[in-house]
């Protein structure tokens, strides 16, 4: 057996089932294509196993093009072959991410954080959305990396109780163990739990993402900590309901 036929053999091993009818994908997730390129294949892995495309977003959805064109010279029209791959360096980056997570985009860019990193010409060393969610697999950052994310700009200061980078890492932390309580008390809370959560609690969590996408971490300390209070209490309520036999959220 030749090493050609083992190639090949990988090659449709690798090969997604029911890729979408998508000239983009079809192209790029080409089995020969991503065998004979190893950061080709990486890409398409990425994109592949990530919560965007779960989502049924493709290429497109980021660096534009034409995904129903057959020719390679009309799929990448517009915005062309530099173009494309320009919206996903750090200058556009989130302006892109923001054509669907407006909220969050306006809220980061215009935070004070931001602000002043703009305007002291500083502006290359600002954040991204990469630097805490990655690219094409992005997901959110755990508690136990943002702290590494944030000391190179701010590292702890003589006297001070608590630095601004494990400030951080205590209010992801608590933001994690809300995220478990909320889905808890939606998956097994009552009627009137759930009503509560969704009229009253969760514009209150969508409010606490925008303020923690400012960096303005007095307010998330503040509003995290009262939030924790009002769903604990439903999670203790609820673990009379089931006999102390409620499971810890994960």
């Amino acid at each position: 057996m030749n090493a050609m036929f083992l190639l090949l053999c990988l090659a449709f091993a690798l090969l997604p089932a029911n890729l979408p009818a998508d000239t983009c994908l079809n192209c790029h997730g080409n089995p020969l294509e991503r065998a004979a390129d190893s950061a080709l294949d990486d890409c398409f892995q990425l994109w592949l196993d990530s919560p965007h495309s779960l989502a049924g977003l493709s290429c497109v959805h980021c660096h534009g093009g034409d995904p129903a064109a057959e020719a390679m010279n009309l799929a990448h029209q517009p915005p062309g072959d530099e173009e494309m791959l320009w919206s996903t360096r750090k200058q556009r980056i989130n302006a892109t991410c923001g054509g669907c997570h407006e909220e969050i985009f306006l809220a980061f860019e215009e935070s004070e954080h931001d602000q002043l990193l703009k305007s002291s010409g500083q502006e290359e060393e600002r954040p991204t959305c990469i630097t805490c969610h990655g690219g094409m697999a992005a997901g959110r950052i755990p508690s136990s990396e943002v702290a590494a994310l944030c000391l190179p700009c701010h590292a702890p200061q003589e006297g001070q109780t608590e630095s601004l980078p494990e400030k951080a890492e205590r209010l992801l932390e608590r933001m994690e163990l809300l995220g478990r309580l909320h889905r808890l008390i939606a998956l097994k809370g009552s009627d009137r739990q759930c009503t509560h959560l969704r009229a009253k609690l969760v514009p209150r969590i969508n409010q606490l993402l925008l303020d923690w996408h400012k960096l303005e971490l007095e307010k998330v300390d503040v509003h995290s900590g009262a939030l924790l209070v009002e769903l604990s209490a439903m999670r203790d309520e609820l673990s009379k309901q089931f006999q102390g036999k409620l499971p810890v959220p994960n």
